[in-house]
C-alpha cells in the first residue's frame, strides 16, 4: 500500500469525524429537547429512553464510518487505519479524555469515567460494526464513474 494510500484513508476518517462532530454539535444547539440530552449529572432526562439514547449515540457514528470505510476501499486505502484514525477522533478524543481527567485528577470525587467506559465500549462496536458491514452498506451508494455515466 502507498503512502499516498495511506494518507487518503487518514484524512478520510478524520473528515467523516470532524463531519460526525458537526452533527452532533447542531443536535445538541438547534434541537437539544427532540433528541437525547444530557442533565447536569450525565443522568439521561426524564422523556428519553436507554434504547433513544444508545441509538442517538452509536447509529450516526455507525453511518459516518460506513460511509468512510465505502469511500476508503473505493480509492484502495486500508479500512484499517481508517478505523483507528476515526476511533480516534471520534471516541478517544472526546469520551478517552474524560476518561483519564476522571481517572487521574478527581480521585476521591464522584465522577462520570465508568459512563464514559460504556460509551467507549458501545462506540467502538458501532465502528466493528460498521468495518464488517461497509461492502453492504456500499451497494447503497453508486460508484462516481456510476454517477458520470448516469447523465444524459
Amino acid at each position: 500500500m502507498s503512502a499516498l494510500a495511506v494518507g487518503d484513508s487518514i484524512w478520510i476518517a478524520i473528515l467523516a469525524s470532524a463531519i460526525l462532530a458537526g452533527c452532533y454539535r447542531a443536535v445538541e444547539w438547534r434541537w437539544p429537547e427532540r433528541y437525547v440530552g444530557m442533565t447536569s449529572t450525565f443522568g439521561l432526562s426524564a422523556q428519553q429512553t436507554l434504547f433513544r439514547f444508545v441509538a442517538y449515540r452509536a447509529v450516526p457514528t455507525y453511518v459516518f464510518a460506513a460511509t468512510a470505510f465505502v469511500t476508503v476501499e473505493r480509492i484502495g486505502g486500508s479500512v484499517w487505519i481508517s478505523a483507528i484514525a476515526i476511533w480516534t477522533c471520534s471516541i478517544a478524543a472526546t469520551h478517552g479524555r474524560v476518561v483519564l481527567d476522571g481517572l487521574l485528577k478527581r480521585r476521591g470525587e464522584v465522577n462520570y469515567a465508568s459512563y464514559h467506559v460504556v460509551m467507549i465500549i458501545l462506540l467502538t462496536t458501532a465502528v466493528g460494526i460498521a468495518m464488517l458491514t461497509a461492502s453492504v452498506w456500499g451497494l447503497l451508494v453508486p460508484a462516481p464513474p456510476e454517477l458520470l455515466s448516469a447523465q444524459d
